[in-house]
């Protein structure tokens, strides 16, 4: 991605300023811990340089929590990832599988307890709850900084997956394939790349989501020395493999649904032979079954049965109404289906949760 400044009317290129040779990767670190809408959400930060003696003392660069309760891992880089990367923080998902709500609510105690971070703390504490009382739980913490109740997030933390965020300034190709294979296989990893630009003695800072689309693959490919994929038309252009076997009124519904969405969605995988992933921001995706012919089914990622129906009546929908079903027999997604022109509260109810609300 470009940058520019307009001078006299005209668009002028800026160059990029990486990070130097004295700068460590704990710059960067600041820059997330003091706004993690940097990487593109809101996340609560539970902990910084998270030490592990039983990983030959390895450290975790931020450790936080999403909307959804779910564990954030957060690895930072300066300059291009090492090739290693990928199996460094495998390993810490790993690690911390076994973790428990009160072993993060621990690290979390660490970390306000650093007076460097007496304004995180505060932050709850103005929330009326203290993270450093031994009486405060995650769930309360959570509450205070997302805004739901607490009870909302003691399911959630029993269900909850762990999640990987690489933030570097470029992605060895090896890597982005890495990223991109792992996403495929439900893994939440994604990969944001940031660029610093200064301008007039100001300093601008640009992130993006980095997640190579599945056209860039070949180019990745060719770049590792690795044979092209040939195993079904649908890995080489899927979008072209969906809609050649789609009905025209279908694929007509679906394109007006994108451009409903807006910039809720951020991507679209096709490379699946009978779906495709719609997919948002903070790992939220929908799942459309493309085999059907006469409608669109979405289904909602990660959401029991009873969450989704609430999810749907919170946005004054009935789940009879949108056709709230089980995917299929022992089917992990609960989808509702949009068989007719989008209705406004349907799209509505779509971006909020592509958009992690």
């Amino acid at each position: 991605m470009r940058f520019f400044q307009l001078r006299d009317d005209r668009p002028v290129g800026l160059e990029a300023k990486p990070l130097g040779p004295g700068e460590r990767e704990s710059v960067v670190e600041e820059w997330i811990k003091k706004n993690p809408e940097f990487l593109r959400e809101d996340l609560l930060i539970i902990g910084q340089q998270v030490p592990f003696p039983e990983l030959a003392n390895d450290r975790i660069d931020l450790l936080a929590l999403d909307a959804e309760a779910r564990l954030v891992i957060i690895e930072v880089k300066r300059g291009t990832t090492p090739s290693d990367v990928d199996l460094q923080v495998l390993k810490y998902v790993s690690y911390m599988s076994d973790k428990t709500p009160e072993d993060f609510m621990e690290i979390a105690r660490r970390f306000y307890e650093c007076p460097e971070n007496r304004g995180f703390r505060q932050h709850l504490v103005n929330e009326r709850v203290d993270p450093l009382s031994e009486e405060t739980t995650l769930e309360q913490s959570l509450a205070a900084h997302f805004g739901n109740e607490a009870d909302f997030y003691t399911e959630k933390l029993e269900e909850a997956a762990n999640r990987i965020i690489i933030v570097a300034e470029d992605f060895d190709p090896r890597i982005a394939l890495v990223i991109s294979w792992l996403s495929r296989q439900g893994v939440l990893i994604r990969g944001i790349r940031y660029t610093r630009y200064v301008v007039d003695g100001n300093t601008f800072l640009l992130s993006e989501q980095y997640v190579p689309s599945i056209s860039a693959e070949s180019e990745l490919r060719t770049k590792t020395g690795l044979r092209p994929r040939t195993e079904g038309e649908w890995k080489v252009d899927g979008e072209k493999y969906h809609r050649r076997k789609l009905p025209p009124q279908t694929l007509a519904r679906f394109d007006q649904l994108v451009q409903a969405l807006g910039s809720s969605l951020r991507n679209i995988q096709w490379n699946q032979k009978y779906y495709a992933w719609l997919i948002g921001s903070a790992d939220r995706r929908l799942l459309w079954h493309t085999y059907l012919k006469g409608r669109i089914d979405l289904g909602f990622s990660g959401l029991s049965e009873q969450d989704a129906r609430d999810y749907v009546s919170r946005h004054g929908l009935s789940p009879d109404a949108v056709k709230l079903s089980q995917g299929y027999p022992r089917s992990p997604f609960y989808q509702i289906a949009v068989d007719k022109d989008p209705d406004a509260n349907v799209v509505v109810m779509l971006k909020d949760w592509l958009d992690g609300r």
